[in-house]
């Protein structure tokens, strides 16, 4: 009865523990990635900027590729016009800076 209390309370708890993250914070983030790239969506007379976008991946042309792609397609869900994308940063996270250290 106790090896099976036992193998149930362990099977329980590797389930609850192996589940996907969620509501995960920037500096959660940072623990986990490689870089972080942001990109800027403004209007194309003014520069006023209207979102920025922060990506997160394991390769640096990856976040940059994401980022840009992300503000695209925010800009063709909203279809707006005279805006225009642009990479504000492509930066290590801590993870990186830490190690480097």
């Amino acid at each position: 009865m106790r090896i099976i209390f036992l193998t149930l309370f362990l099977k329980l708890f590797l389930l609850t523990s192996c589940t996907i993250k969620t509501n995960l914070k920037d500096s959660d983030l940072e623990e986990i990635y490689h870089f972080k790239s942001k990109s800027v969506l403004a209007y194309n007379e003014s520069n006023e900027l209207i979102k920025e976008f922060l990506i997160f991946d394991f390769v640096s042309s990856s976040a940059k590729k994401k980022a840009l792609e992300e503000c695209r397609q925010y800009i063709l869900n909203k279809t707006l016009k005279n805006v225009n994308c642009k990479i504000k940063f492509l930066k290590i996270t801590n993870k990186i800076a830490t190690s480097l250290n």
